[in-house]
């Protein structure tokens, strides 16, 4: 009898110390599971930027190029060119991938750059933007300005602690080639650093799916800013002949295009919109802007779009527009003269060499932003026959009527420039 009654209260403190051993465990595992959410919640909010987010949504031969330059010439901005390339201009395929992909490098995080990238290849097999990849930046030539910063930012840095980096992401950094690829550690912590981050956007079809990522932005203190530059079909159209569409395919183009506008127009104008476009309206946070105003005035278009951003034009800005606007031919005239100037130190000579052949070389490209503009807007008028003219009109003369656009239904309209048809 008090061998069982002995053999009970054994078994029963054998129970009672596994019991204690046990609740021990579990509660260091989930002390340690509290303490290690703690730490991804507070490692998560020092990668959050908080500040200016501009999103300048258009369509290919619409300009884009040259108004984003007016966010990639500012000293204090962070502007990335189409960083979506690699997606294609299927909006319909990996669209949720390239909004996640969107949002992120929207605050400056370019840690899935690779991985992102690699599966847009995977399933698109566009191998032609695969510098994307092996640069780690789209397009670097576009990234002059902000690459010139980096590599200056990459100099400054050495072996030992960069924690004062914005975000402070390693402790340590191995100094390399300050060069391409890049370093997405001091890329990403230029883009932090930075009073405006502005990306240009062609592969995102719709201003409604952008609804998402502004939701997020402003959610973690941003100021989210959509701009929709959109240009007249007919002068899109007469660009893309230009180069790489063939006639066959303009009805199939002019459907992209003209969905998108009215998409876009529908969406924002009507009576009655959904929460995200009342609230994108009334707190000005949208803005639609035509290619055809900013190249009549382009410093009075820039002055627009930095105003819409509670922001004065950057002086840097104003001049490169002044630049790059005025009559190519007679800057470069201008820069020959400084050449045959005697006077001149080396430094300015070679200064001037520089610029003469940026400025031949920016004339000659098709994609380039040197452009005497207001030239350009009515290009169209000289090169499309009525036949196109009235294809692209049947096609999308609603929606270019209501973006003040202005039809025509005859050669004499066509050539009569004094005629402004926007």
């Amino acid at each position: 009898m008090l061998g069982k009654a002995k053999t009970t209260k054994l078994v029963v403190l054998f129970c009672f110390t596994s019991v204690t051993i046990l609740y021990g465990w579990v509660k260091k595992l989930t002390d340690h599971s509290q303490i290690s959410y703690k730490n991804d919640v507070e490692n998560e909010k020092m990668y959050i930027r908080k500040g200016k987010v501009v999103i300048l949504l258009s369509n290919q031969r619409s300009g884009s190029s040259f108004v984003g330059e007016f966010f990639a010439r500012f000293n204090r901005g962070f502007y990335l060119y189409e960083p979506l390339l690699p997606y294609g201009t299927d909006c319909d395929q990996l669209n949720s991938e390239r909004l996640e992909y969107l949002q992120k490098i929207s605050q400056c995080d370019f840690s899935t750059l690779k991985s992102s990238y690699r599966y847009a290849y995977a399933t698109n097999h566009i191998q032609s933007h695969h510098e994307c990849l092996s640069a780690q930046v789209c397009s670097p030539p576009r990234h002059k300005t902000i690459l010139q910063r980096y590599s200056k930012l990459c100099q400054n840095f050495s072996n030992h602690s960069i924690s004062q980096a914005k975000p402070p992401i390693v402790e340590t950094i191995k100094r390399g080639p300050c060069g391409l690829p890049l370093n997405l550690t001091i890329w990403s912590s230029l883009c932090h650093s930075a009073d405006i981050v502005a990306l240009k956007v062609l592969r995102i079809c719709t201003v409604p799916s952008l609804e998402g990522i502004v939701e997020t932005l402003t959610n973690y203190g941003n100021e989210v800013y959509v701009i929709e530059l959109v240009r007249d079909p007919r002068g899109i159209i007469n660009s893309a002949l230009n180069l790489e569409l063939r006639k066959p395919g303009v009805d199939k183009r002019l459907n992209r295009i003209c969905g998108r506008f009215r998409n876009n127009f529908e969406f924002v104008e009507r009576e009655r919109g959904d929460k995200f476009s009342t609230s994108l309206i009334s707190e000005g946070r949208y803005l639609r802007i035509r290619y055809e105003d900013i190249a009549t005035d382009p410093v009075k278009g820039a002055e627009k779009m930095y105003k819409f951003l509670n922001m004065d034009l950057p002086s840097e800005v104003r001049e490169w527009i002044q630049m790059s606007t005025a009559s190519p031919s007679e800057k470069i005239e201008e820069l020959q003269a400084e050449l045959d100037n005697k006077e001149l130190t080396l430094e300015e000579l070679m200064n001037s060499k520089k610029k003469l052949s940026q400025m031949k070389k920016e004339q000659r490209n098709p994609y380039g932003t040197v452009r005497d503009s207001s030239h350009v807007v009515v290009k169209w008028r000289k090169m499309l026959n009525m036949d196109i003219i009235a294809q692209i009109q049947k096609k999308c003369g609603s929606i270019m009527t209501k973006l003040g656009y202005k039809l025509i239904n005859s050669i004499e309209e066509r050539n009569d420039l004094s005629n402004q048809l926007y």
